[in-house]
């Protein structure tokens, strides 16, 4: 079996090249015209999705238009839901899904594709792995990992409920720490543990992740390029003073209410527990620091609480901000189509903050649905920077190990290996959230683990594999259709004409077997199967 693999490495790598191509050719199909009515303001009264989805289309054509750029054209189906499955659900759709999404002639099908998977509990799952990644930020610290499940279930049991979002934060934010944490019991301790329950760290974590604020260059001294002072950074981080560990296990956490300022280190220093804007907490008699702290950063006067959101769900939908870095919200960096980012926060505000509101907003969105094809191959991508093209997005872990599961149908069949083991695996090769999606990078370690890692190599084996073998072995499948069912499950997609004959003739006359695993194998390594396009 490994002498016929590298007998194929060069025919493999000449076709991994040719997918690879398939996504940055120029289409030259004419773009819809977005044109619509002269826009209008959004005033400050509740839109439906699809009216503020149809009124930010207007402005982005507006302004394109006035800058001569002319968008890419929309998605073809299987491009669509692909990339749907990807961003909403955190996986490939499978070769059924693919097939009745395509054979639907309903005109109005990709909402409703939208509205039934914001609806299924992998919606839920995939939102708590994204905002489980944001809030630990790639902390490897071992203790922070051992939390991260129960906080992925704290986080999904919320998301299923479709809580407001000002109510996560606000549960977060004033979670009780007294008790011991339980294994995969939902707790947000995993936050706290990844600031290693230090006031200073935890400070700049919450205003990072929830308003989009970097202070944290301000702990040590005033901010270089930016207005916070050193004494602002201190008195935010005195609401998190005294939330500390609990016993020598470290399982049960407390925190004390008792003193309401805190000392600049190596400073003699005191100073008070004040709010970024620097105005002071109004104290209620059942409220500690953190319960006044959340009131203030999910206030609907906070300006950068819905902000910070908005820009980073729109910014996971569409490779980048409004403003960016994501994170990141200082005067310095002005956003981009201020009026469409302001409309975004105002309706997510008065729709109380519906993340599921948010998300069908934009993927109702004809810029949502644009193609990414002819994209430069070098330099930056200036219709991707004006949200006039789809930038390719590399996966995350949780989307490329899920996906990879839809596509192989691998379970783990040694015994006594958990399929922890698997996803735990993929994460440790994988995860990066320290760079933007669009910067396309593969490591020499992930390289190899797709090349010759031992999932790939069970998956792509005909006696181990039972979706390969039913592939290989399906009487009425004849070596066209076999062909069609493992692109349909790793690219969703039909092959073309010329990659339908180019593997019918590899397969040869006797459709060879081990072709069929090699190409199963070639698909699952290409460029096409990793990124979201």
């Amino acid at each position: 079996m490994m002498g016929t693999r590298l007998r194929l490495i060069f025919p493999r790598v000449v076709l991994v090249l040719a997918l690879s191509l398939t996504l940055t050719a120029t289409d030259n199909t004419p773009a819809e015209d977005l044109v619509g009515t002269p826009a209008t303001p959004v005033a400050e009264r509740k839109m439906p999705a699809a009216d503020l989805a149809r009124w930010i289309d207007e402005q982005f054509q507006r302004d394109w238009k006035q800058q001569g750029i002319v968008p890419a054209p929309l998605t073809n189906d299987s491009e669509f839901v692909r990339r749907a499955f990807l961003d909403l659900i955190g996986r490939i759709p499978s070769v059924a899904e693919v097939r009745e999404f395509l054979d639907d002639p309903t005109p109005d099908k990709r909402p409703y594709l939208v509205e039934e998977l914001l609806q299924r509990g992998a919606f839920a799952n995939h939102l708590a792995n994204t905002f489980r990644d944001l809030m630990l930020a790639g902390t490897t610290a071992p203790e922070t990992r051992a939390l991260a499940p129960s906080l992925e279930i704290w986080l999904k049991l919320r998301f299923t409920a479709n809580m407001p979002y000002d109510q996560v934060v606000s549960e977060l934010l004033t979670a009780p720490l007294d008790r011991p944490a339980i294994p995969r019991a939902p707790t947000p301790l995993a936050f706290y543990q990844a600031a290693e329950f230090k006031p200073e760290q935890l400070a700049a974590n919450a205003s990072r992740v929830f308003m989009g604020i970097q202070v944290q260059c301000a702990q040590c001294h005033d901010h270089p390029f930016a207005e916070w002072k050193q004494p602002q950074f201190w008195s935010f981080a005195a609401f998190f003073k005294n939330v500390s560990p609990q016993g020598t296990d470290g399982q049960a956490m407390m925190q004390s209410d008792d003193i309401d300022g805190i000392k600049i280190p190596g400073k003699d220093v005191l100073v008070p527990a004040l709010f970024l804007d620097g105005s002071p907490p109004v104290r209620d008699s059942k409220d500690n620091r953190r319960a006044m702290l959340a009131h203030w950063v999910t206030s609907p006067t906070n300006p950068y609480f819905a902000k910070a959101a908005v820009n980073r769900v729109w910014g996971s939908y569409l490779g980048r901000g409004f403003v960016q870095p994501l994170d990141d919200l200082d005067p310095s960096h002005p956003p981009a189509y201020p009026e469409i980012f302001d409309a975004l926060c105002t309706q997510f505000r008065l729709h109380h903050y519906d993340l599921k509101y948010l998300i069908r907003v934009i993927a109702a969105t004809q810029v949502y649905q644009l193609s990414c094809r002819g994209a430069p191959r070098e330099g930056e991508d200036h219709l991707a920077v004006q949200f006039a093209r789809m930038p390719l997005r590399r996966l995350t872990s949780d989307q490329i190990y899920a996906s990879f599961i839809q596509a192989t149908g691998f379970r783990e069949a040694t015994p006594n290996i958990s399929e922890n083991v698997a996803r735990d695996e993929f994460q440790e090769k994988f995860a990066d959230s320290s760079v933007s999606p669009t910067e396309i990078k593969t490591t020499i370690l992930q390289a190899l683990s797709l090349m010759n890692g031992r999932h790939v190599t069970l998956a792509t084996d005909l006696e181990k594999s039972e979706f390969l073998s039913v592939i290989a072995e399906a009487p009425f499948l004849d070596a066209s259709g076999r062909i069609e069912s493992l692109f349909l499950a790793t690219l969703s997609r039909m092959p073309d004409d010329a990659e339908r004959q180019l593997f019918v003739d590899a397969l040869g006359t006797d459709e060879s077997k081990a072709a069929l695993a090699d190409l199963f194998w070639m698909l699952l390594n290409s460029a096409e199967f990793l990124l979201n396009h």
